[in-house]
């Protein structure tokens, strides 16, 4: 209903935010909702890209509960820490042009065009 109307709607395709992987702090592989949703719904998609932090220990949460296969996303209790850790910090939120909704066509599959679109973000 949300992506029928003509309200903005934000969208977090990774499910989760960043994580540590391989050294760097980033998003797992995007999920293709939102590029099937574009679609159905001719609504375009504008890139955003916050940059910010989590602490180490938020990091560190995230990493044992993979390792240790908890089926549970424990980190994320964490979160309400998190952000008023970063009480009265100022971040930067950084606006991508936006997409057209008819970009993405048949070329590549929609997952795909969410690992695309991703890139894009982490271009801005």
């Amino acid at each position: 209903e949300s992506f029928g109307s003509d309200k903005q709607v934000l969208v977090f395709p990774a499910g989760k935010c960043s994580r540590m992987i391989d050294g760097k702090i980033q998003d797992i592989p995007w999920t293709k909702t939102f590029i099937t949703r574009s679609v159905r719904t001719g609504r375009d998609v504008v890139p955003i890209h916050f940059i910010g932090e989590n602490s180490r220990k938020f990091y560190m949460i995230a990493r044992i509960c993979k390792f240790l296969k908890f089926r549970v996303n424990y980190a994320m209790a964490f979160l309400p820490e998190e952000v008023c850790r970063n009480k009265g910090k100022t971040f930067k939120v950084i606006f991508g042009k936006p997409i057209t909704h008819t970009c993405f066509d048949n070329s590549r599959t929609p997952s795909q065009w969410a690992q695309w679109v991703r890139e894009k973000v982490y271009e801005l």
